[in-house]
């Protein structure tokens, strides 16, 4: 087992390349749940991994921006109450469901969510991982916990909604958020198993957004800010001067419930980038279905043009666009 990384060693996500020049690290004014244009009034958010160190920060939000009814899933009661509590204290008008269950059970998610009635919005913050070490010692039984927890169950959660937009008749936009990870494509520990569960969980969203979007349905996967929580804190130490403000993650999520963040559907996006200049590149990110999506990366983003040799299973070779 490999120990934690030395709080001395400095935040590797701001020197990867990334779309907007500009890294956020703080909350700014327009992603600011105080911003009027970001009110979530008259909306249910279900949100898993409620009182979690990002799942919190994004109640928090959209309480502030006017949420009518929050509905937390967790693992504990005890946790669930203390959020709810501190919610409460600062919103009293603010309607909260608690539901202490696994994302693993899907046949009570499923009675959970057909439960809840109308869900606007869908944020899956809930995960695990193991301890950092070396993939080839990763113990097999906890691959296949964290792979059910963070991918079959964020993908079964999905699924019901989804299907519950369909069963009951929804006539409004649902906007279904995966709480990603930078380590999804790109390695920076030892944590494979747990990059591998998310790496497929971006995939699948790819899949379901191609499928649902012209249906009402907008589904995004996001790299929350490296902020301290239970999991981090396997990697870094809690005085390492690295972390970022968990209330940046809420506020991004919050602008993605907002009309001018659909062209993202199925994009996999940072809350570090900033949403201006984001806004600003739509054109380039609408011009091919794979621009910000999981995939091969080549020199070129253009698939190949006009005269490029093919050489079939025979060994002909044929100029494409030729006859």
């Amino acid at each position: 087992m490999i120990t934690q990384i030395s709080k001395f060693t400095p935040n590797p996500l701001p020197d990867l390349p990334r779309l907007t020049k500009t890294y956020h690290k703080t909350v700014y004014p327009y992603v600011s749940p105080s911003r009027p244009e970001l009110n979530v009034s008259e909306k249910t958010l279900f949100i898993t991994g409620a009182a979690g160190g990002i799942g919190s920060a994004i109640c928090q939000a959209f309480a502030q921006a006017d949420i009518a009814h929050l509905v937390m899933i967790g693992r504990t009661q005890s946790t669930l109450d203390d959020a709810k509590a501190d919610l409460l204290s600062k919103y009293p008008e603010l309607k909260v469901t608690t539901h202490a269950a696994s994302v693993t059970d899907t046949a009570m998610m499923t009675r959970i969510i057909r439960g809840t009635g109308k869900i606007d919005v869908l944020i899956c913050a809930h995960a695990i991982c193991h301890e950092v070490t070396r993939t080839s010692t990763i113990d097999p039984t906890e691959l296949l916990k964290i792979l059910e927890t963070n991918t079959v169950g964020n993908f079964n959660i999905m699924s019901s909604v989804i299907h519950e937009h369909v069963l009951q008749g929804w006539n409004h936009e649902v906007k279904v958020i995966n709480m990603s990870s930078a380590l999804s494509y790109i390695h920076i520990c030892h944590l494979s198993g747990y990059a591998a569960s998310k790496a497929a969980m971006n995939l699948l969203v790819s899949h379901l957004s191609m499928q649902w979007s012209a249906h009402g349905i907008s589904i995004f996967s996001v790299c929350p800010t490296l902020s301290y929580t239970g999991l981090t804190g396997k990697v870094y130490p809690p005085e390492s001067p690295i972390w970022e403000d968990a209330n940046l993650s809420a506020g991004f999520c919050l602008w993605l419930c907002q009309p001018e963040a659909k062209f993202l559907t199925g994009k996999l996006l940072w809350a570090q980038w900033n949403v201006p200049e984001l806004l600003e590149k739509k054109e380039w990110i609408e011009k091919q279905a794979w621009h910000l999506e999981m995939g091969l990366n080549l020199p070129s983003l253009e698939r190949p043009s006009e005269g490029t040799v093919v050489v079939d299973k025979l060994g002909k070779s044929h100029i494409k666009g030729e006859a």
